[in-house]
């Protein structure tokens, strides 16, 4: 899988926000996976409703302002497409769209600031 640029993270978080169950996400990656484009899967799952609208535009600016909002509070997403996507879940079937990653406070023994990483389920957000 090639690098993602911003639009292609911020469709895999539009479109986790979308899956009803853990099933719906799990076939949601098998199916970027398959096809290589989060945007490409979000356009298959989302019809314009009219001929003026392009709600796909709509969930890719939503998300956008998410990440941003989760980014200010110290919170970094890691898409399958990230480049600091962890390697070894990277070889896992069963892989999880998202990592997050935060910063926790500095470490007491040694005065230096530690990372956290957590995997998260957006479905149930």
């Amino acid at each position: 899988m090639e690098r993602w640029d911003a639009t292609e993270h911020a469709a895999l978080v539009a479109l986790l926000r979308r899956a009803p169950t853990e099933r719906a996400e799990r076939d949601l990656v098998q199916q970027i996976m398959e096809i290589g484009s989060a945007v490409a899967a979000l356009r298959d799952r989302m019809a314009p409703e009219d001929l003026f609208s392009d709600p796909v535009d709509d969930a890719i600016a939503d998300a956008l302002r998410e990440i941003a909002t989760w980014e200010r509070q110290g919170i970094q997403v890691l898409t399958m497409g990230h480049e600091c996507y962890p390697q070894r879940l990277k070889d896992v079937f069963d892989r999880p769209a998202i990592v997050v990653r935060t910063r926790a406070g500095a470490d007491a023994r040694s005065g230096r600031r530690r990372r956290r990483i957590a995997l998260c389920d957006l479905a149930g957000s």
